[in-house]
Order: structure tokens, then C-alpha cells, then sequence
């Protein structure tokens, strides 16, 4: 009985680590006519959001793989996938 609680135990700290794996998105929200200042830029499905500042620059965690949303007021909301690095979000 203990092996099986210990193989259970080692197993959901497995699969935590598997799920709290987040890369770094950073990047700047741009238009025709240059930056977007405060673009709402969201993990989609979820309430992890942030707001690109004055220059449209943002930076935050998501999960890996995640579809990142960027909306902002006369624009049309954009959808990309989360890589790290840096990402030019023309809109």
C-alpha cells in the first residue's frame, strides 16, 4: 500500500510541472500608423490578461503553446499562438 501511495504522489507532482510549464510572451502592438497604445492582450480562455502600455510594448507569462488574443478599441481582435522571443503584433 505504501509503494502505491508513493507512485501516486510522484506522479501528480509529474504532472503539475507538466502543466505549469509558461513561456515568456513579450512584444509591441502595432498599426499602419505605429503603436497601439493599450492593446488588451489576453491568454485565451482564461483571465490571465494584460494591457500594452503607451508604446504598445506588453510582456507576459502564458502557457505553453497557448493562443494569445489582442483587442483594442478600433481594432479588430488578432490571434496568435505564444512562442517565446519577441512578437510584432501588426493589427
Amino acid at each position: 500500500m505504501r509503494k502505491s501511495l508513493t507512485l501516486l504522489a510522484a506522479s501528480l507532482l509529474f504532472s503539475i510541472a507538466t502543466f505549469a510549464q509558461t513561456v515568456l510572451v513579450q512584444g509591441q502592438v502595432t498599426d499602419d500608423r505605429g503603436p497601439v497604445p493599450n492593446a488588451t492582450v489576453q491568454e485565451k480562455g482564461t483571465k490571465n490578461i494584460t494591457r500594452a502600455d503607451e508604446l504598445g510594448k506588453f510582456s507576459f507569462k502564458v502557457k505553453q503553446g497557448a493562443i494569445v488574443v489582442v483587442t483594442a478599441v478600433g481594432h479588430t481582435p488578432f490571434e496568435f499562438a505564444a512562442t517565446t522571443g519577441y512578437q510584432n503584433v501588426k493589427k
